[in-house]
């Protein structure tokens, strides 16, 4: 059997189907990830965050000019002063 025997055609109507069902497809899965309720959070983790931005916002809050950078070197000079 010769290679191009085995292709089909599509119409443009079959192939406009199948990406509007595609779409759908994925549109549905996207609804039920963007939920509120569909990302398990891991709450150790999510403490550990709050702390690290809390800890940010009181360095700024002390030193208004700085920049993030700024912050992880203290960080840094602090954890090795420890």
């Amino acid at each position: 059997m010769d290679r191009t025997e085995q292709l089909r055609t599509y119409t443009v109507q079959e192939l406009v189907g199948e990406l509007k069902r595609r779409k759908d497809e994925l549109d549905s899965a996207l609804a039920v990830f963007a939920t509120p309720g569909a990302q398990i959070k891991n709450p150790r983790k999510s403490e550990a965050k709050a702390a690290y931005w809390r800890e940010w916002h009181e360095y700024l809050a002390a030193h208004p000019a700085a920049t993030v950078e700024d912050w992880r070197k203290a960080k840094k000079r602090q954890a090795r002063s420890h």
